[in-house]
């Protein structure tokens, strides 16, 4: 399983992890949706939210529609299973045996696709100042063609 975070950079403060904004969100959409007895997408849940708020900038939503991206991808390389080649461990290019991360783990195939996936489909939108993986040693810097955002994306 995957899980993501996404952290909000600040120049005058420390990240802060957005947990606890993330919480509030989800327990918005239990109980509205408990209360209306309808399902709503969450570009649909995004788009309710940023009315709430007309002076946020939009940014935030755009990066979770592109991690929500990222997630129906590898889902969808799930789906194919090893008959998509992606189960098993990580092939290495030289001699020295199987790819392990940085706590140690031989890496899966599916880690590594996953880990590649989050990258392609994060990194252009210009919401992110950089990205942090258990699958890689050191953190992601986005190429210079990439414009920077405010958010770091965190990976496990």
């Amino acid at each position: 399983m995957t899980t993501v975070a996404i952290a909000a950079l600040s120049v005058s403060s420390e990240p802060q992890l957005l947990s606890g904004r993330t919480r509030k969100l989800r327990k918005t959409v239990m109980t509205t949706t408990a209360t209306e007895k309808r399902r709503r997408t969450l570009t649909q849940f995004l788009i309710e939210e940023r009315r709430r708020f007309p002076d946020a900038s939009g940014d935030f939503n755009s990066l979770i529609l592109d991690v929500a991206t990222a997630c129906k991808r590898i889902a969808r390389t799930v789906a194919f299973g090893e008959l998509g080649g992606v189960l098993g461990n990580a092939e290495s290019t030289g001699e020295a045996g199987d790819i392990v991360n940085v706590q140690g783990e031989t890496q899966k195939k599916l880690d590594v696709i996953s880990n590649d996936t989050f990258l392609r489909l994060t990194e252009w939108g210009g919401h992110l100042a950089g990205i942090a993986s258990e699958e890689m040693a050191e953190p992601y810097h986005l190429p210079p063609q990439c414009p920077k955002g405010k958010y770091l994306l965190v990976i496990d």
